[in-house]
């Protein structure tokens, strides 16, 4: 068993959370999300907190995870600790526990603060001409997170969630497992925001926006980005082709 909590969190009560995740979240009826990996809410001393449980990766897999690499709970762990250091939003890291058996990775678990969010960039985008001022807040949450070198490597829509009160909107990235820390050039910076939209001009538009709130040429964000949605069209292709569809 590998085990970690977060120090800002000394009562007792959250490391018998954490050690004991594993029991709270099978018992735990509130399913966020069902798929590869799952999330649940999970009630405890009064409290929600959002658990993520990975799906159980294969024999070498687990052998690496256990032995050689951090599993993607540390990992979690880790980034969205790193996250917060640089002042890049996202929920509360609470811990982590790793259950392994003949020392291979067997299960392992995220835990994190709830966060309240009204919708994630899936509606926003949904109906971009009416909220492109959260598009724009997005757009410089995102920058923010370059300039700071974070690389989300799967900057998706559902992995944004937008909380909209009164004038404010506060945003939150999350599913930080898949980042890197390290120094950006432009071609990356449009590759990771190229993945947002399928849309030309919403591309477009991201691309300009981008432009205006940094230092860079805006015929070159434009090139950058349709380069970055091409290369991950015709990856989307090629996988498409290998599975047989």
């Amino acid at each position: 068993m590998k085990i970690k909590y977060n120090l800002k969190y000394s009562n007792p009560a959250y490391k018998d959370l954490v050690k004991n995740i594993d029991k709270l979240f099978e018992d735990s009826p509130e399913l966020l999300f069902s798929g590869r990996n799952q999330l649940k809410i999970v009630r405890f001393n009064n409290e929600n907190f959002v658990v993520k449980s990975f799906k159980r990766p294969n024999i070498i897999r687990s052998y690496i995870y256990n032995n050689i690499l951090k599993s993607k709970a540390e990992k979690s762990f880790d980034n969205s600790t790193i996250c917060l250091q640089k002042n890049i939003d996202t929920p509360q890291p609470i811990g982590f526990l790793c259950i392994a058996k003949n020392f291979k990775l067997s299960n392992s678990f995220f835990v994190s603060s709830q966060f309240e969010y009204d919708f994630d960039l899936n509606t926003v985008f949904e109906d971009f001409h009416n909220y492109k001022n959260i598009v724009r807040d997005f757009i410089s949450f995102v920058f923010n997170m370059h300039e700071n070198n974070v690389y989300h490597h799967d900057l998706t829509r559902g992995n944004i969630l937008v909380s909209k009160q009164s004038n404010k909107t506060q945003l939150k990235v999350v599913d930080t497992n898949r980042m890197s820390f390290l120094k950006m050039n432009l071609e990356m910076r449009m590759e990771s925001l190229s993945k947002i939209s399928n849309n030309h001009e919403e591309l477009n538009f991201i691309a300009k926006y981008y432009s205006d709130i940094s230092k860079f040429d805006i015929k070159d964000c434009k090139k950058l980005i349709f380069k970055g949605f091409n290369k991950s069209q015709n990856y989307k292709k090629a996988k498409k082709i290998l599975r047989g569809k």
